[in-house]
């Protein structure tokens, strides 16, 4: 969790810096392999978008070999004021820290350090005390124990049984005693992250369903704390 803040107090920085310098050293397209026509076809999409009022704005970066071929703002930062849109825009990236977690993880496998055969519980054991919850007709939920135990590879692809809370297109019992938000995961505190997660109940057998949830905040767990560990 650490990891990932101080990731986005860089990116913050970037940002703040973006307005006075080109974030990486510039490049013609051409030197480095882009088209120009492609590129511009770019600037087509993105007056269409704004025009259809499907995006306020954006800003769009692209680099090869660590140099920037195209660093461009379009449309506004706030459409009800008319701010334009800024270089030095911040976003909320919301779920798109999820590819970032999955990148970091396949990294450390790569490096023999993550392996994605490898059982969860092998780094963080309350993971193999979890039950998974079944919800009765009456009401109440049955605790059941793993049939199989969570693997990594089921992090990155939600089957671990870990679910979100707060949802209200659900009523299940499993839900409800899960936290709402994804506040758990954002605290800054791994271990009381892991503590918290670990003692509530499975929505599914590890393995036997999609159900998105903390499996990926599990897994940036465990990625930044082997990063750390390097």
């Amino acid at each position: 969790m650490k990891a990932f803040m101080m990731a986005a107090a860089v990116v913050a920085g970037i940002a703040a810096n973006a307005a006075n310098a080109a974030p990486l050293p510039e490049a013609k397209p051409d030197d480095v392999g882009f088209s120009q026509q492609g590129l511009a076809r770019l600037d087509d999409f993105f007056a269409r978008e704004i025009a259809a009022k499907r995006v306020p704005g954006a800003v769009v970066a692209i680099a090869r070999d660590g140099k920037l071929v195209q660093y461009k703002a379009y449309g506004q930062l706030d459409p009800t004021k008319g701010t334009p849109m800024l270089l030095d825009a911040v976003f909320a990236l919301a779920s798109m820290t999820k590819p970032m977690a999955a990148v970091a993880g396949l990294t450390l496998m790569e490096q023999g350090r993550l392996a994605l055969q490898a059982k969860l519980a092998d780094y963080y054991p309350a993971f193999a005390e979890m039950k998974v919850g079944v919800p009765q007709a009456d009401g109440s939920l049955k605790l059941d124990a793993q049939v199989s135990p969570i693997y990594i590879h089921d992090l990155y692809r939600h089957t671990s049984g870990l679910m979100y809370g707060g949802r209200p297109d659900s009523s299940s019992p499993v839900a409800r005693q899960y936290p709402e938000g994804t506040a758990p995961a954002i605290e800054g505190d791994t271990q009381a992250f892991i503590d918290r997660i670990t003692k509530l109940p499975l929505a599914h057998q590890p393995a036997t369903a999609f159900e998105y949830g903390f499996s990926i905040d599990v897994l940036g767990a465990r990625s930044s704390c082997a990063a750390i560990s390097q």
